[in-house]
Parts: C-alpha cells; sequence; structure tokens
C-alpha cells in the first residue's frame, strides 16, 4: 500500500519518490529544493541513515525527473561504497545537462559502483503513476513521442556509459526493500 500525492509543496518542482516496508510511512517523498538535490536529501535523511544501519541487505530503486548532476553522482558512489549493504538502481526520465564532460563522468563513475541507471520508459512512467499519484482511477496516459523520447534518451545515455543501457525483461522494480 502507498500514500499518494496531488501536488508539490515546492512548486512543481520534479520529486523523486521511494517506498519502504521498514519505515512508519510506506512512501517517503523527497521534494527537490531549491538548495538541496534529492540525492543529497536522501543521503542525509536521519530515516534512511538510521534504517540503513542494520545488518541487512537492501536494494534501493530510485525514480528521478533528472539523471544526477556530477557532485551528486559522485556523492552517491562515496555513499554506497560506505554502505556495503545497499544497493542502488536509477530510473531518469531526463539526462540532466548530459553534455557537459563532469555530468558525463559522474555517470559513468556510479554506474562504475554497480549502479544501473536506466531511461524510463511507458513502463515505469505508468507503475509511478499507479503507486504515487492519486489518479482517482484514471489509466495512465502516455504522452506523443514518450517512446521516441526513451529510445533517444537510451542510446544518449548507452553513449555516455559506454554500454548498453536495457536491460532484460523483469518484473517491475520495488521502489525500496530490504532482504
Amino acid at each position: 500500500m502507498s500514500e499518494a500525492i496531488d501536488g508539490s509543496p515546492s512548486g512543481g518542482l520534479p520529486l523523486w519518490l521511494a517506498g519502504s516496508p521498514n519505515l512508519p510511512s510506506p512512501l517517503l517523498l523527497f521534494w527537490l529544493q531549491a538548495l538541496e538535490h534529492a540525492e543529497r536529501r536522501f543521503l542525509s535523511s536521519p530515516d534512511i541513515l538510521q534504517l540503513l544501519d542494520g545488518g541487512r541487505r537492501y536494494r534501493v530503486t530510485w525514480y528521478l525527473s533528472w539523471s544526477p548532476c556530477s557532485q551528486c553522482a559522485r556523492a552517491v558512489a562515496g555513499f554506497l561504497a560506505q554502505h556495503g549493504n545497499v544497493s542502488l538502481r536509477i530510473f531518469v526520465a531526463r539526462l540532466y545537462n548530459h553534455e557537459d564532460p563532469e555530468n558525463r563522468q559522474g555517470l559513468r563513475t556510479l554506474n562504475s559502483t554497480g549502479t544501473p541507471i536506466r531511461v524510463m520508459t511507458n513502463r515505469e512512467f505508468a507503475l509511478c503513476w499507479e503507486r504515487f499519484v492519486r489518479h482517482q482511477g484514471a489509466a495512465f496516459e502516455p504522452w506523443a513521442g514518450l517512446r521516441e523520447n526513451a529510445d533517444l534518451l537510451l542510446g544518449q545515455l548507452e553513449d555516455i556509459l559506454g554500454v548498453s543501457a536495457s536491460w532484460p525483461l523483469c518484473p517491475p522494480p520495488s521502489p525500496l526493500w530490504a532482504s
């Protein structure tokens, strides 16, 4: 079960979403704030840090409006190096300033930690719609050009990473779960 959202307290700026069966609320929302990127907010969240202190292994899935900037990518890579019990996979709707060499290197660094970075497709947008949006029963309606845009971004991401950025069909990812 997850909570739903109707809007953004940050004036419509992108958001980052994660669910957790182990926290008081099954859904955590990290709104993008003017001076703090969602990735850094996650990394500094007392709830997350307390949760991850246990001896369990965690696989975390992020759905991001933008791919991490170079600084956030390095911070996330450092966090993962310090927390060997956490693995991460990232779905992005867009590539942040992907022509910038530092941002490209940041994505490669993050990918080298074993963190797959993937472009969101219709499937991931529909999953987010179902889990995180108060849609009042309305079905997800992909917008015109969604598939073509995802294919274009996938090609750009593969160029950046130097590897295939697609993965075989698998069950829809859970936002955060422990094993």
